[in-house]
């Protein structure tokens, strides 16, 4: 009886997480105009976002925190004509996800306006010694995960096929370690999360 209760609240908090993913009101960035080498764009429903500007081999040529004004609109202007000619990408992050949009820059720039990349960030949180991982893993890409103590030792490290609702429970020893670092990578990106028991 007690491990049916268990696994039946496991179950509710699985479905809790995906549904705030699914309420989530997630950003968008749309390209309002290109003129020359010089792009404008408006971020919508955006509270908080990190950007950046990264070139084909991912250096980081241009970054930028921003929050949106009252209506949680953000719009920029950007003057690229210093940029040498190439393929740029243009990474807006917020608390949920990260969107990568493709630029490139000739005589004139071009920016696609469908996204390149659009990646949901993992969600976890524990219970007692326990940590529970929840991907809403839109391309079923695999997952990687690592787990490194608070000496950054290698405790775990597997890969996983990808699902679009990807969760896992993972038991946590508090004797081994009062902290742990979690590396997990899907979808070309990574991201680091830290639990403490």
């Amino acid at each position: 009886m007690k491990k049916l209760l268990k696994t039946s609240v496991a179950v509710a908090m699985f479905f809790t997480t995906l549904t705030t993913f699914a309420n989530t009101t997630d950003f968008s960035l749309k390209v309002i105009k290109e003129e020359g080498k010089t792009i404008s764009f408006v971020l919508n429903d955006a509270k908080s976002v990190s950007l950046e500007l990264k070139n084909d081999e991912g250096v980081v040529v241009y970054s930028e925190n921003m929050k949106g004004n009252s209506d949680d609109v953000v719009n920029r202007t950007y003057d690229l004509s210093y940029l040498p000619k190439g393929i740029y990408f243009l990474e807006a992050e917020t608390a949920t996800k990260v969107i990568t949009h493709k630029i490139t820059v000739e005589n004139n720039i071009t920016m696609a306006e469908e996204a390149l990349s659009e990646v949901y960030k993992p969600v976890m949180y524990t219970r007692g010694d326990q940590a529970m991982l929840q991907i809403l893993d839109i391309n079923e890409t695999p997952v990687t995960v690592e787990i490194l103590d608070a000496e950054n030792n290698l405790l775990y490290e597997q890969t996983y096929n990808g699902s679009i609702d990807f969760s896992k429970k993972y038991e946590l020893k508090k004797d081994m370690s009062e902290d742990y670092t979690f590396i997990i990578k899907y979808d070309n990106k990574s991201f680091i999360k830290k639990i403490s028991l």
